[in-house]
């Protein structure tokens, strides 16, 4: 297949957040599978360190002075010439676009063009719900921008998966009903692809050991580990909960628990037990050291991404409900679940930071369901499988 992939808020390279990981693990698989995939992604993103096999075409965004006007594609002049160009000279077979935002115009050129090929919305998270939770409490927009921005995403959202979209992929059962129940989407319209995770090597006791030498790390203590992007809300607050009343709980509770978080644009500092560590360089150094993972969230659309990470790497996850929301864990079997950052969540990590056998138990649990449900592996080649039969069921005829 030769499949046009419009990205909107990322690129493919250097990863910083879930759903670029998500868009650039995909595109690889696609890649790796004998596909062709010609990416479309804004100038900004353009990065030497792309994958050489893939073929990538920008455009520029619309902005004003101090804002950008990603949202409002369909009428962007640079945006409609590439996909215009990609239609016409490379032979595509399908599309993917990761936001309504284009969805539209790129139908609108394709009927043009006379080309027959389905547009698959591509969904990291229900965008209605994400930028409601998100959009509409940044206080650096205008309240107007905050009034309009949510209704003209969630209006254009819902015409488009409706009468736009031929097919959409969505990152979870939750996701999936949610397609179906609010823009009244069919179900066999409505696809889950999951988000995954790169499966890697464990390090053994010994290179555990020499990791906490390298960053001076007591061999005793429990290491307590959590990461994101500090500029999204729901890590922020997350942020926010871990420096203050978990690790005052926490240092009470137990003198050995040392906790590291860190991210993008996380500030850097250390007070008591707790290492802020600011921009993570190795992931999985980070996660190799750390005996326990937490994921405070309260807040916040889709899957958290990190989980993920966490269960690669066989740690035992104590997570709110929603931190957990659209992922396959049992509750106290492949991860320690609580309704919130209170109380129950504090003892919680207490209760797995006093017991070695019960961290291995849950970390084992959580990484073998990482091997069978999350890995990037698989999830490629179930989207390649879908993405044949979308075009199958597409073509005149079929």
């Amino acid at each position: 297949m030769n499949i046009a992939n419009i990205l909107i808020f990322h690129g493919l390279a250097r990863p910083i957040c879930g759903g670029q990981s998500r868009y650039r693990n995909l595109t690889d698989r696609l890649t790796l599978r004998g596909n062709k995939v010609i990416v479309i992604e804004p100038e900004d993103f353009k990065d030497e360190m792309e994958n050489e096999s893939i073929e990538v075409t920008t455009y520029k965004e619309l902005r004003l002075p101090r804002r950008s006007l990603c949202i409002f594609r369909d009428i962007n002049p640079s945006f409609i010439e590439s996909v215009a160009r990609v239609l016409k000279h490379g032979n595509i077979d399908i599309v993917m676009i990761s936001h309504p935002s284009g969805a539209l115009i790129t139908k609108i050129l394709a009927k043009i063009l006379g080309r027959t090929v389905p547009v698959v919305y591509d969904a990291h998270n229900f965008e209605t719900e994400f930028i409601k939770e998100t959009f509409s409490n940044d206080f650096k927009y205008s309240r107007l921008e905050r009034l309009i921005i949510p209704i003209y995403v969630r209006v254009l959202e819902r015409v488009t998966s409706r009468w736009v979209f031929d097919y959409i992929t969505c990152v979870s059962e939750r996701d999936r009903e949610f397609f179906i129940a609010k823009p009244g989407i069919s179900h066999d319209k409505v696809f889950v692809i999951p988000t995954g995770v790169r499966i890697s090597s464990l390090p053994d006791r010994l290179d555990r050991e020499r990791l906490r030498r390298k960053l001076g790390i007591n061999p005793e203590a429990v290491v307590v580990a959590f990461h994101g992007i500090y500029s999204h809300p729901a890590n922020r607050e997350a942020f926010a909960q871990i420096a203050g009343p978990i690790a005052a709980a926490l240092k009470q509770g137990n003198e050995r628990i040392l906790i590291r978080v860190g991210g993008t644009r996380v500030p850097k500092f250390e007070k008591g037990n707790l290492q802020s560590l600011g921009f993570i360089e190795d992931l999985h150094e980070f996660l190799s050291v750390a005996d326990i993972a937490i994921v405070p969230i309260s807040h916040g659309a889709g899957v958290k991404v990190k989980f993920f990470d966490y269960l690669s790497m066989g740690l035992p996850i104590v997570t709110t409900t929603k931190g957990a929301e659209g992922i396959k864990v049992k509750n106290g079997e492949d991860a320690v679940i609580v309704s919130d950052s209170d109380t129950d969540f504090i003892d919680a990590i207490l209760a797995l930071a006093n017991s070695p056998s019960e961290r291995a138990r849950i970390g084992a649990n959580g990484r073998r369901i990482a091997e069978e449900e999350y890995d990037w592996d698989a999830i490629g080649e179930k989207l390649d499988h879908l993405l044949t039969s979308l075009l199958g069921r597409s073509r005149p005829g079929a």
